[in-house]
């Protein structure tokens, strides 16, 4: 098939000198074998030493790489990263990938796995049913990687795979830890196991245990991939300690899961200290052949690596020996293992010094050209820089055989990209998903920050640009809860601090937590309700009767509503306080004003449950209902949220005036054909009140699924939380300027 390039060939490829083709091909040959002449045996797994132990050559090792990584402590990471981005000789292939080939989630990690499937024998053509399990795999890109490499070799047997991660969806998850990054996991929710507790926590027992019933299910189980990091910029000298126990938990969930004959591709770093050595070690006793590789599209200037483990040999009657010593590493994250020094061949060693003296050596010489380079890359050095990665690009494509698949042979539904949902709202500006920015200043500025007080934290809040905005509205539909009988509900660990949504920027409510710390919001209720009350009134053009729920009887008065001019003119002195199911004059629109505003969300969550089982029991049709509340960053808010929009003609959500984290909902005008969402919410209320791990009240792909609903909420979020950051920043620098 013929490739149509969107940027110019160059031509370049032919024209390079000798030195420059060479170093193209040696970027795809990082490739390196344990060679061994006897069989090595694994030990007793529970001998172990007390003491870590080193070896001098491998710390030496440890040492040198770590003294010129010193020399990026200066560097402000954001130009760093500019500048080691364009010095990748292998910086145009994703470009050139997503441009010619169009895969499906093309990332750098689509292109990594697509080289490692390319270089080893991971997929036997002639196998009837394939069993894969891909672990820590947020977004996916391995899947899709995968599933294009399958079609490209016309693979003819059948596909079935598993995904396991951080849950996306779990508000507890921090993001530090997690890729939040949903787009392919959406569209194949059914194929994901998020664990027992629905974290998606692989370092947990329980999670395990339920990971290895799920692939049992599969039958045998041909290969598994583990992808998983944890973010080390605040520590990259001592990363392979930070990852040291993931690590351990992939690798032990591998072994587990695959069958006889199968294969393992593990992410790792460096491999300098005692419990990565021993960890090899058990990886050499346990596969026919271990590889170290390096894909070209890995940044040769970190320490990534990929371990490929060919042909498991299986446990036989070591299974419930093994299981006993993975055992403590889910259960205990102080947990380590290194085999005694004494146990380990030293023909092994001899070997792993030797990769580990390859690799380093490597990513020394990587580091040091970049900063020859930097700060500026001379004119000439520059235009080699592009003949040669465009050059690098062709190889790629040249070398992997690279042709586009048809789109129905994608994993997921092709789908126009859609205009902007923006369009749908016009008083709202926000996007669908704002692109985090990257962290800035150099190392040592960051280090500093590490130990700073909460105040000097706070202060390094850029407060935001906030037009004022009066609500943000939602309209659905009876069709919406289609199926609702059928509807099946996750269960898991409480969460007990939010610190994702998948309804707000997670930049964002790591903000709001951080500034809650320091200052807690000063919600008025008053101005809220009557602030909602003013666009109710808009949505109606009808004089409103108001009856106010107990629950905030207390923070508004008949006494505090009466008084304000616009009430006095457009609300009915009829104010019942506080029997909701009182006579009211059916001449004018009804609205009854209920709360949890006070409460932050996670502490209400059972009570805006009761509330809204309360309001849908007693309302009669053509009545409004005014809810004040926090935020809607959890699914089980959202849910709720989403079921009220059902029972109305139209839901908005209004913002506090006075910038705090409160807001009302104002749902106009019910309608009484609701029963059935009305026994959904009881059903929840006796689901949480009899298993008490409920965790959503509407299944998070529903809410997900529908862009209207997901952009609406995620939009009165975010301007929520930007009005308490910019209205607290401000009021922290005027308490400033009155001290100086």
């Amino acid at each position: 098939m013929d490739r149509v390039r969107k940027r110019k060939l160059s031509g370049t490829g032919n024209q390079l000198d000798p030195s420059s083709k060479q170093k193209i091909k040696t970027l795809f040959y990082k490739k390196f074998k344990y060679n061994r002449v006897n069989k090595w045996h694994l030990p007793s797994l529970f001998k172990k030493e007390g003491q870590k132990w080193t070896h001098p050559v491998l710390q030496s090792l440890k040492e040198k790489l770590n003294c010129v990584k010193d020399k990026l402590s200066d560097k402000e990471i954001y130009s760093w990263h500019e500048h080691t981005k364009f010095m990748n000789i292998a910086g145009s292939v994703i470009s050139t990938v997503k441009q010619v080939i169009r895969p499906e989630l093309c990332t750098q990690a689509w292109c990594k796995f697509y080289e490692i499937l390319s270089a080893y024998p991971l997929i036997n053509q002639n196998i009837a049913n394939l069993n894969t399990v891909h672990l820590c795999e947020a977004p996916g890109a391995f899947i899709t990687s995968l599933n294009h490499y399958l079609v490209s070799s016309d693979y003819n047997g059948t596909w079935t795979w598993i995904g396991s991660t951080l849950n996306p969806y779990y508000e507890g998850n921090p993001l530090g830890k997690m890729i939040d990054d949903d787009r392919f996991i959406r569209g194949s929710l059914d194929y994901w196991y998020f664990g027992a507790d629905n974290t998606g926590n692989l370092m947990e027992f329980s999670n395990l245990e339920g990971l290895l019933h799920v692939a049992s299910t599969m039958g045998d189980v041909q290969l598994v991939t583990a992808d998983g990091s944890i973010d080390c910029q605040d520590d990259p000298g001592e990363q392979e300690q930070i990852v040291s126990r993931l690590h351990y938990c992939e690798a032990l969930a591998g072994i587990l899961i695959l069958s006889p004959g199968g294969h393992l591709v593990i992410k790792k770093f460096t491999m300098f200290d005692s419990e990565t050595i021993s960890l090899m070690y058990i990886l050499c006793c346990l596969f026919e052949e271990i590889n170290v590789f390096k894909p070209a599209t890995s940044k040769s200037g970190n320490s990534e690596v990929y371990v490929i483990c060919l042909n498991f040999l299986g446990l036989g009657e070591r299974i419930d020996e093994f299981k006993q010593f993975c055992k403590p590493f889910f259960e205990d994250e102080n947990h380590d293992f290194r085999f005694p020094e004494s146990c380990l061949p030293s023909e092994f060693v001899l070997e792993h010094i030797r990769i580990c003296e390859e690799f380093t050596d490597l990513q020394m010489d990587t580091i040091k050209c970049n900063l020859d380079h930097y700060p500026r890359v001379s004119e000439s050095y520059s235009r080699w820089m592009e003949d040669i990665r465009d050059a690098c690009a062709d190889f790629y494509l040249d070398t992997y055989n690279l042709h586009p698949i048809p789109i129905q042979s994608r994993m997921l539904p092709y789908q126009k990209k859609k205009k902007n949902c923006m369009a749908l709202y016009q008083n709202n500006s926000f996007p669908v998903k704002e692109l985090e920015k990257p962290k800035k200043g150099t190392f040592n500025e960051r280090q500093k920050m590490i130990g700073a007080s909460l105040y000097e934290q706070v202060k390094l809040i850029d407060p935001y640009k906030v037009e004022t905005t009066k609500s943000f509205n939602f309209q659905s539909g009876k069709e919406d809860v289609q199926g609702i009988e059928r509807w099946t509900l996750s269960h898991g660990k409480p969460v007990l601090n939010i610190h994702s949504s998948c309804f707000c920027s997670g930049k964002l409510v790591q903000q709001m937590n951080l500034l809650q710390r320091y200052e807690k919001s000063d919600t008025k209720i008053t101005d809220l309700v009557v602030e909602a009350l003013s666009v109710l009134h808009a949505e109606n053009q009808r004089p409103l009767s108001v009856v106010v729920s107990e629950t905030i009887q207390g923070n508004i008065t008949e006494q505090s509503i009466q008084y304000l001019d616009f009430v006095n003119k457009n609300i009915s002195p009829h104010v019942q306080l506080p029997n909701i199911e009182g006579e009211n004059v059916r001449e004018e629109i009804v609205c009854h004003v209920m709360g949890t505003g006070l409460m932050d969300e996670l502490g209400s969550q059972i009570m805006i449950l009761e509330e809204a089982i309360s309001l849908l029991q007693n309302i009669k049709a053509g009545d409004s209902f005014i809810w004040i509340l926090s935020t809607c960053l959890l699914r089980w808010t959202a849910g709720v949220v989403f079921l009220l929009s059902i029972c109305f003609h139209k839901v908005l959500m209004v913002p506090s005036p006075s910038s705090s984290l409160a807001q009302a909902l104002v749902c106009v005008q019910y309608k009484p054909e609701t029963a059935l969402d009305l026994s959904h919410m009881e059903n929840i209320k006796k689901q949480r009140s009899k298993h008490g791990t409920l965790i959503e009240t509407v299944p998070i792909h529903i809410l997900l699924n529908n862009d209207e609903f997901a952009h609406f909420l995620r939009s009165s979020n975010e301007y929520l939380i930007k009005s308490f950051i910019s209205e607290s920043m401000r009021k922290i620098q005027t308490t400033d300027s009155k001290k100086e």
